[in-house]
């Protein structure tokens, strides 16, 4: 092993790897160049390392999120290469694409731990499959286990296709009142089902929607949700309306019938906590608006500030620039 590149993760490369940071490995008088013209050449790092520990080091240390091995054919050094890059100590390694110049057994090729194995003349629809491959892997990862809903790695690109589609959609930043109180009382088996409750809410909301939408659930009891602008009053709403009817079902009968819970501080003073409510702050984008994810999903944490800022379940959106009326869908 000779040659290895690395894509530079601010590179301007064409899709779809421009997410990605993609390592490049090549065997010595193997022509890789139409790979790295397809990836972006003009921006890619070439290191040379000697030997596969080398190899596997430097691999470890640029973190790279899918590699490419170039070779003319399965040798006793690429195989154990293979080993060295399985072993780096991650729970999640890379996934291995291998281009070979001549016929390989691929049975061998699997058992050595490779995840794709193309011909080289066949790189475009190598490179093809390696980003969806790519995908579905970071879709899986980034399911919540108790929600079994996507996260923080899926929202932006999800956030962008609603960009390309030209319409004025909302992002909806929703996150439960009074948890800590809830949990404090019941405990953190009872406080999960409380989050798959809102989890669940959120899903047959927009299943029963006529628009697209799709949730989200981000950590703890933060959820957020993007949907076409026309039904995101709706949506919250029935997300709102449903929760509360599900979520005081959670409770202890003598806990709901009062309507609060009491706790006892670490100075053994009595306090009361309400029920849990719900807040959502909505951040609404329109298409002749330039699209900044972190501005939006800030504007949609201020408003989730304002809603909590209310007695109750609360929906607030931002209507800064008055562009329409949010609870008759007229615009502005």
């Amino acid at each position: 092993m000779a040659g290895l590149g690395m894509l530079d993760p601010a590179s301007q490369v064409s899709q779809p790897f421009s997410p990605y940071r993609i390592a490049v490995i090549t065997s010595d008088g193997v022509d890789d160049s139409r790979i790295l013209c397809a990836l972006g050449n003009s921006r890619v790092r070439v290191h040379y390392k000697v030997g596969p520990e080398q190899v596997s080091h430097w691999l470890a240390d640029c973190q790279a999120e899918a590699i490419i091995i170039v070779v003319r054919s399965l040798t006793l050094g690429t195989t154990q290469m293979f080993a060295d890059i399985r072993n780096t100590g991650s729970p999640f390694p890379p996934p291995i694409l291998m281009l070979s110049e001549g016929p390989v057994n691929r049975l061998e090729c699997i058992t050595a731990g490779i995840d794709l194995i193309y011909p080289l003349d066949d790189f475009r629809l190598a490179l093809t499959h390696l980003s969806h491959f790519i995908q579905r892997r970071d879709s899986l990862l980034d399911l919540s286990p108790s929600t079994e809903l996507p996260g923080t790695l899926v929202f932006p690109g999800r956030a962008r296709g609603y960009v390309n589609r030209g319409k004025a959609f909302a992002i909806a930043y929703a996150d439960i009142d009074r948890m800590k109180p809830f949990s404090d009382t019941y405990g953190p088996i009872r406080a999960g089902e409380l989050i798959r409750t809102l989890s669940s809410t959120f899903v047959e909301a927009i299943q029963a929607s006529p628009g697209k939408a799709d949730a989200f659930h981000i950590g703890g009891d933060d959820f957020l949700m993007l949907c076409d602008a026309d039904d995101v009053v709706t949506l919250c709403r029935h997300v709102v309306l449903e929760f509360e009817i599900r979520a005081d079902k959670l409770y202890d009968p003598v806990d709901a019938r009062r309507g609060y819970v009491e706790l006892t501080d670490q100075r053994g003073r009595l306090h009361k906590a309400a029920l849990v409510t719900l807040s959502i702050g909505v951040s609404p984008h329109f298409p002749q608006d330039p699209w900044i994810l972190d501005r939006a999903i800030a504007v949609a944490c201020e408003m989730k500030g304002v809603a909590k800022g209310q007695p109750g379940s609360y929906i607030a959106i931002d209507n800064r620039h008055k562009r329409r009326n949010w609870f008759t869908n007229d615009y502005h």
